[in-house]
């Protein structure tokens, strides 16, 4: 629904210096399945992203961004969703460990991102942190 989303998160990471490794595989966390009720559908959604983070994990990476408050929501209850699979609990709590909304990571870099705002003579910026994270 926003396309540019993914480009716009890549550009502020790379202005921070953080590097972002895409996970091409993964897809729907989720959420529109498990609210349309399709259940057994959603729960393929989310072993699907947990295989697909898997390797990433198992490789060191530093957290799972979610830049999709609803999704990212979504991925935060992994655990839940997963409580009745032995193939899947415990993975899905490290996955839940590392997930982190978009949000709760960028006030780690306020510094960083005023004086980029500031080098770029850029006046307003407007933040509105997801009601999902509330």
């Amino acid at each position: 629904m926003m396309p540019n989303v993914n480009t716009a998160t890549q550009r502020v990471f790379d202005a921070l210096g953080i590097e972002i490794v895409s996970a091409p595989d993964a897809g729907c966390g989720g959420a529109i399945r498990l609210h349309l009720g399709y259940n057994d559908d959603a729960l393929d959604n989310v072993r699907n992203n947990i295989d697909t983070w898997w390797p990433y994990v198992e490789r060191g990476v530093e957290a799972i961004v979610m830049n999709a408050s609803g999704g990212g929501a979504t991925v935060k209850e992994y655990v839940h969703l997963m409580r009745n699979d032995p193939a899947y609990a415990e993975k899905a709590q490290r996955i839940v460990d590392l997930t982190l909304d978009l949000a709760e990571i960028l006030p780690k870099f306020e510094e960083k991102l005023t004086a980029l705002v500031r080098q770029r003579a850029v006046h307003t910026v407007a933040f509105h942190p997801p009601c999902t994270l509330a």
